[in-house]
């Protein structure tokens, strides 16, 4: 759908924005038509429903024109070629970064503010705010491809990121209302660190394979980054939050997007010099 999107958008970030926040949306409307449904029918209810939104989802696929990309050989030399490329390279540890950082997030974020003393409709409602923070950014994102690299932004969006989780981890130590008003700008910062750091992910992906090549090119993305960094986000994330606790676990989502920020930054500097360059 990403590689689809693109090609759509002609690589143009302000049409992707306005496309991918249908997926935020949908997220929104899961949750809250869902989760009522499921507290009058029970969890048996969640097999048809999922059979349902597929059934919608083939329906609507068949409404989306063919794609179009290299055969499989040519495509594959191509990717095998960036493969060599040092910039590549740095892309694909920042994305796998990206995605071991927000593993703590999205598999205890909700067990961390229940442990905090949250209720379950603060936790609905921090959880919202983020998503409507990707709402808006997908929304508006445009003026800053306008200003900025795709690059340069891609790295800001993991500084940010180191900044998010340590405020979720420090929150922990915090009274009432500070650790509220901390976790909620935090989760402010969900705009920059998933919705601006997807589509600056998505751009870089553009730039260097162009629309022929994308399908390829976001498979290689999808398994580097939510293949192998979900799977060591997830599971690093257990063992350090049965070990050392929970505020270490977010910390450690902090190191891990520090050390992303530093193969973004690479990235970026190759990216300058390349343009240079020409």
């Amino acid at each position: 759908t990403e590689s689809m999107s693109l090609r759509l958008a002609e690589g143009d970030v302000g049409r992707y924005g306005r496309m991918r926040v249908w997926g935020s949306v949908g997220f929104i409307v899961a949750v809250a038509g869902f989760g009522p449904l499921l507290d009058i029918a029970g969890v048996g209810l969640v097999p048809y429903l999922l059979a349902a939104t597929s059934i919608a989802l083939l329906l609507a696929t068949r409404r989306l024109p063919a794609a179009t990309e290299l055969p499989a050989r040519a495509a594959g030399a191509r990717l095998r070629d960036e493969l060599l490329q040092p910039a590549l390279l740095a892309f694909l540890a920042a994305a796998l970064l990206t995605i071991v950082a927000h593993a703590p997030f999205y598999a205890f974020f909700s067990l961390y503010l229940e442990g905090l003393g949250y209720s379950r409709t603060a936790i609905g409602l921090l959880w919202a705010l983020g998503v409507v923070a990707e709402i808006v950014l997908f929304l508006c994102q445009k003026r800053f491809f306008d200003r900025f690299p795709a690059t340069g932004l891609l790295a800001a969006t993991l500084a940010l990121c180191v900044l998010r989780f340590l405020m979720t981890a420090e929150a922990a130590g915090m009274g009432p209302v500070a650790a509220t008003l901390t976790l909620a700008a935090a989760q402010v910062l969900h705009a920059a660190t998933f919705a601006l750091n997807h589509s600056a992910s998505m751009a870089v992906l553009y730039q260097r394979f162009g629309t022929r090549h994308q399908a390829r090119a976001q498979s290689l993305y999808t398994a580097v980054a939510y293949g192998v960094g979900g799977a060591l986000g997830a599971v690093g994330a257990g063992i350090i939050w049965q070990t050392w606790g929970a505020a270490a676990t977010f910390r450690a989502a902090a190191v891990a997007a520090a050390l992303g920020w530093l193969a973004a930054l690479a990235l970026h500097r190759w990216a300058g010099r390349a343009e240079e360059g020409t």
